[in-house]
């Protein structure tokens, strides 16, 4: 019993460590920046990241558990791949989108004109900078999630440790390494807007969204070089 519990909390700390790999939490606390995102709407997508981040995780584990470490080094590689190519695809959408939104913005101008009652009144074609910068909801969300959907191969070593401990020992790994990433991921996020709320970086909250593509684009490239 002593090994088990040994064990899922070697899972826990693990999980713990590797939710602080920057490309765990940077793309978010950028796109965040980038987007002028609220902080709950950054913390919200985070979650949903991280979510479908261990829902991939779970499967591999569960594969471990089941069907044996051959099988899942097998699948856990060609999934790595799958999802370093989505990734860099993901990358190259964000900066095209965020190039389109600068030019949506700055084809944009003001403009006055006279009223009847002799008043001059100013108006500004297009949708409001702030309306179109936060954007729908459900679309960051995808977005979060999507980025999120990938398998840790990092995990693949605790898991198979864990399967040689028996059922329990294996799933309370894989349940302790789902809720640790999961807060650690979101705690991180939030310590980062909150210590960038007292600094202003006009370029970070300009450009935020185009460096979090060229980062989202070098990790699908690494992910994909260490697969092949």
């Amino acid at each position: 019993m002593l090994q088990q519990i040994a064990v899922i909390a070697a899972a826990a700390v693990a999980a713990g460590i590797h939710s602080l790999a920057p490309d765990h939490w940077l793309p978010y606390v950028l796109l965040a920046k980038g987007r002028g995102w609220s902080t709950r709407r950054a913390l919200g997508v985070t979650a949903a990241g991280a979510t479908t981040h261990l829902f991939a995780t779970t499967i591999l584990g569960l594969i471990i558990v089941f069907v044996g470490a051959e099988t899942t080094v097998r699948f856990g590689r060609r999934a790595e791949l799958f999802s370093g190519i989505l990734v860099i695809a993901i990358g190259f959408y964000l900066l095209w989108a965020s190039k389109a939104r600068l030019g949506h913005h700055h084809g944009h101008h003001d403009h006055d004109h006279a009223h009847a009652d002799g008043q001059d009144h100013a108006h500004s074609d297009g949708h409001d900078r702030a309306h179109d910068k936060h954007g729908s909801a459900a679309a960051d969300f995808r977005l979060g999630a999507i980025l999120g959907a990938r398998p840790c191969a990092e995990s693949i070593p605790i898991f198979l440790a864990a399967s040689t401990r028996g059922v329990f020992a294996s799933l309370g790994a894989v349940a302790a390494w789902a809720i640790v990433t999961v807060g650690a991921m979101v705690a991180v996020v939030w310590l980062s807007l909150l210590g960038l709320q007292a600094v202003k970086l006009e370029a970070l909250e300009q450009h935020g969204e185009q460096i979090s593509a060229w980062l989202i684009i070098a990790i699908g490239v690494i992910v994909v070089a260490v697969t092949l």
